[in-house]
């Protein structure tokens, strides 16, 4: 019985002690995220023009759908470091659409001047692609 009895009075400790440090952490806790929820709307109301790379994408593929050269800003923005899954196939497609080059085509980008090697669109790193691209992309928009 007193076994019990001294078991049963430490548990009701405990447990006091548990809502009492659940309750104070909680509030800390929501106001940390107050603000950072201010912080974050406060960024987002002053970089309200800057898209994030998946937007870049559905614009650059509307741009192709309507036969239309893609801005560079939006390559840019799509090239941005991070985890994106389409990029490859987006800057290929935007190669095939707009410059009608497909394949052994992208010059590497070692800094030596290699005029007969080519790589593959496949095969050359996310970087290399991209700015070949963008090199196309500000020869054709000087051409014109």
């Amino acid at each position: 019985q007193k076994l019990r009895a001294k078991r049963a009075e430490q548990s009701k400790k405990a447990f006091q002690t548990r809502l009492m440090n659940s309750n104070s952490s909680q509030t800390s806790s929501s106001n940390e995220m107050t603000r950072l929820r201010r912080r974050y709307k406060k960024d987002f109301d002053d970089d309200s023009d800057d898209i994030s790379p998946v937007q870049a994408i559905l614009r650059i593929d509307m741009a192709l759908d309507h036969k239309k050269l893609p801005s560079s800003s939006d390559v840019e923005i799509m090239l941005k470091p991070g985890r994106l899954g389409r990029r490859r196939a987006v800057l290929k497609r935007i190669l095939n659409d707009c410059f009608d080059l497909r394949g052994k085509c992208v010059p590497p980008y070692d800094g030596i001047d290699n005029e007969g090697s080519l790589l593959f669109v496949t095969k050359c790193t996310i970087g290399e692609l991209g700015s070949f691209v963008l090199a196309k992309m500000s020869e054709r928009m000087s051409n014109e």
